[in-house]
C-alpha cells in the first residue's frame, strides 16, 4: 500500500536553509517543526522565519532583527550553484563578500567551471576548486556583496 503524508519544515526566509535537528529536517506536525527551530535559536519576526545567521540580538533593546535581505543575484546564483554540483550549497556572509561552497561528488568540470564565471562576471571575486578523492571536488566561490 502507497500512503501519502504531509511534513513539516522550518526554512529560513532570508538565506533558504532548512533548520535540521539530528539529521532530521521534516516534523510530523507544524507545532513540533516551530518548537525544534526556536529551542535552535531560530526566530519568528512578522511571520517570517530566520536562522541564527540571518539575524543580530540587539544589545540595547534586547531584540532579535533580521539582517537585510540577500540581493537577488545571491539568491538566484546559490540555487544555479546547487544545481550545478548537484547538492547542498552552504552560504557564508564576511564582511565584504559571501562565501558559497559545497561539494560535487560527480566532478565539476571546467565547463561548469566556465558556466560559474559568466554568470557571476565581475561579481566573482575567487573560485576555489579542491579535487579529493576519484570525482569529489570541494568548490568555494567568493562573490563581491
Amino acid at each position: 500500500m502507497i500512503v501519502e503524508d504531509v511534513f513539516y519544515g522550518v526554512k529560513c526566509d532570508r538565506c533558504g536553509d532548512m533548520h535540521e535537528e539530528f539529521e532530521y529536517t521534516f516534523f510530523s506536525d507544524n507545532d513540533s517543526a516551530w518548537e525544534s527551530a526556536s529551542e535552535n535559536d531560530w526566530i519568528e519576526d512578522f511571520g517570517k522565519h530566520y536562522c541564527p545567521d540571518c539575524y543580530i540580538m540587539d544589545e540595547d533593546s534586547g531584540d532579535c532583527k533580521p539582517k537585510p535581505e540577500y540581493s537577488n543575484h545571491i539568491k538566484e546564483f546559490k540555487k544555479v550553484f546547487g544545481a550545478l554540483i548537484s547538492s547542498s550549497v552552504t552560504l557564508i556572509e564576511h564582511e565584504d563578500y559571501f562565501e558559497m561552497k559545497g561539494t560535487s561528488y560527480k566532478g565539476f568540470g571546467i565547463d561548469k567551471e566556465a558556466c560559474v564565471k559568466l554568470l557571476l562576471g565581475d561579481k566573482l571575486i575567487e573560485f576555489i576548486r579542491e579535487s579529493g578523492r576519484w570525482t569529489t571536488d570541494h568548490i568555494k566561490i567568493h562573490i563581491e556583496k
